[in-house]
């Protein structure tokens, strides 16, 4: 038997033969000698066996499928128009008043600082662009040379 994890249709057809078994030898037979009998029949070692019966009974029969724990969706970043209006200022004042070409990561930082802004530089390029609509904003020279 392989070492991948049997999902939920599997243990309940090993739970579905368990049953018909007890249900035919009843309590004439051991508990070990049906979960042998159930181990022929299917492959599969006692020890997942006792753990899809046990499964079964805590559940009520309802089986899950062991995996990966997968993470959330991505997280909603809610900007009301004042924001997007002061993001869109503080670009501007990064060609008039600083007199330097903005960067993603440097208008994160004064974003973190001023507006509490709690997404990412991924999520900050993507706003830029497609909310604002702004496409000349520079990536590399912060990124490259390792800030973050």
């Amino acid at each position: 038997m392989s070492k991948k994890p049997l999902r939920s249709q599997a243990r309940n057809i090993v739970f579905n033969v368990y049953q018909r078994i007890l249900d035919r030898q009843g309590a004439e037979h051991t508990q070990s000698s049906i979960l042998s009998h159930v181990q022929a029949l299917t492959g599969i070692s006692n020890t997942i066996i006792r753990r899809i019966v046990a499964e079964s009974r805590s559940n009520r029969e309802v089986f899950s499928t062991p995996g990966k724990k997968r993470k959330g969706g991505k997280k909603q970043i809610n900007l009301d128009s004042f924001d997007l209006v002061w993001i869109r200022n503080k670009m501007n004042e990064f060609y008039t008043v600083r007199k330097e070409i903005p960067t993603v990561i440097k208008l994160l930082q004064i974003l973190r600082e001023e507006i509490n802004f709690n997404g990412g530089r991924e999520s900050l390029r993507l706003i830029l662009r497609h909310r604002i609509r702004i496409c000349e904003v520079s990536i590399k020279k912060d990124y490259f040379n390792g800030a973050t």
